[in-house]
């Protein structure tokens, strides 16, 4: 039987693991009653059904790591597993596209119907996977106990610490560009002009976007979104995706082991992220929602197994340096896809970034680098993965036995 200072990890997960349950299980239970009251219209209707089912599925896959834990409490071990699923994820993906089809034709013909909100997160959910799969194919794989554990601390405790600190951020960026904006009398009070003028219930995102655009080109603001969106937050996201793997400072982990629990960290973020993004978009955008989302999957799935891997590393080989490059390096690349992606967005809706720099220009370079980041991240995940194996050719011959090398 466990001793009483190992039983406390399992204690806890089973508190965290539990709560996660019933706090997803409410929210669902919230999300489908607004979705049947009769002032909601159709797109609100679609929406609380999609976050009802985001927070139902949240809930189921937070069960495995509670049971996962009752069962450490009783003493029974949790062998590591020496399947891979990549090739199932592979199927998976025939799936993707059979659903994309199915939700596309339902976009046009029934654009309200309850129906696409599974559909909506299953099509979130299935790139993740293969993500996560493709990054850990041919590895051995940790404990299923650590794996569900870094899940549902992925599913909660990570997103709550990043949402905490991000919003202290913003509002500690937002309260000096208000003290620096309170020096330009005029600009100020045009600005406060535009705020009366904003009615999202009738233009929603897209007068949202306007909005955004009309503060933008004040340039101290500009800085201040560039500052928010390319280093404050990718910084903050790339150091608390992998909480799971921080949290488990005390137990012995390998590079290998931090690498594919930072995957999965960075799968449930993005999971979270992405279905919450998508249920909120309109019918006609859905496909291209749906598609993007899961090309930006890899970016988070991949850095946070970066940044999993350097702190594995810096605790088992005490290379601290190595953590801090990997942080900074995942923090660099995520801040710059996002910066790329906020250029293009002011270039689609024709703002003028600057007198040298043309609109079609700076939607051109913005593109051309979201192009080369997407290699680099690609890149680096292949060759971790290369490494591993690699590593387990020559360190644990049995590994040869394994079914997984496919890919």
């Amino acid at each position: 039987m466990p001793t009483e200072r190992k039983k406390l990890p399992s204690v806890l997960m089973i508190l965290l693991s539990t709560l996660g349950i019933l706090i997803s299980l409410l929210l669902s239970f919230a999300s489908f009653l607004g979705s049947n009251l009769e002032k909601t219209n159709s797109l609100e209707n679609q929406m609380f059904t999609s976050l009802g089912v985001l927070a139902l599925v949240f809930s189921l896959l937070n069960i495995p790591a509670l049971v996962y834990s009752i069962r450490d409490l009783r003493g029974k071990e949790s062998t590591p597993k020496r399947t891979s699923l990549f090739r199932s994820a592979n199927y998976g993906l025939i799936l993707w596209v059979v659903l994309l089809a199915a939700g596309t034709i339902l976009n046009r013909n029934y654009p309200y119907t309850p129906w696409l909100a599974p559909i909506t997160i299953v099509c979130v959910l299935i790139p993740i996977w293969w993500l996560i799969e493709f990054g850990r194919r041919g590895l051995k794989r940790p404990a299923p106990l650590y794996e569900w554990k870094t899940l549902t601390i992925g599913l909660t405790l990570a997103p709550v610490t990043i949402l905490i600190i991000e919003t202290l951020l913003v509002i500690l960026v937002a309260v000096v560009v208000i003290i620096l904006l309170g020096f330009q009398t005029d600009t100020f009070s045009n600005l406060m002009n535009l705020a009366p003028s904003l009615d999202l219930s009738s233009g929603g995102m897209e007068q949202l976007d306007q909005y955004l655009n009309d503060l933008a080109q004040n340039s101290t603001i500009l800085f201040a979104l560039y500052l928010v969106i390319g280093l404050l937050a990718p910084f903050t996201e790339e150091l608390f995706k992998p909480l799971a793997v921080w949290l488990s400072w005390k137990r012995p982990m390998d590079a290998r082991e931090g690498f594919i629990l930072g995957l999965i960290s960075g799968g449930a973020f993005t999971l979270l992220e992405s279905a919450s993004l998508v249920s909120q978009i309109s019918a006609q955008d859905w496909l291209s929602a749906v598609i993007l989302r899961s090309s930006t999957g890899l970016l988070h799935v991949s850095l946070s197994g970066l940044v999993g891997y350097g702190i594995a590393k810096a605790r088992s080989e005490k290379r601290w340096g190595s953590m801090l490059l990997t942080l900074l390096g995942a923090t660099g690349l995520h801040g710059l896809w996002n910066s790329m992606a906020l250029l293009n967005g002011f270039s689609t809706t024709a703002l003028p970034m600057s007198e040298s720099v043309p609109v079609s220009a700076g939607g051109a370079i913005s593109l051309v680098a979201m192009a080369v980041v997407f290699a680099a991240v690609l890149f680096i995940n292949i060759q971790l993965n290369k490494k591993f194996r690699n590593a387990q050719l020559t360190e644990q011959p049995d590994i040869l036995d394994l079914p997984d090398l496919e890919g």
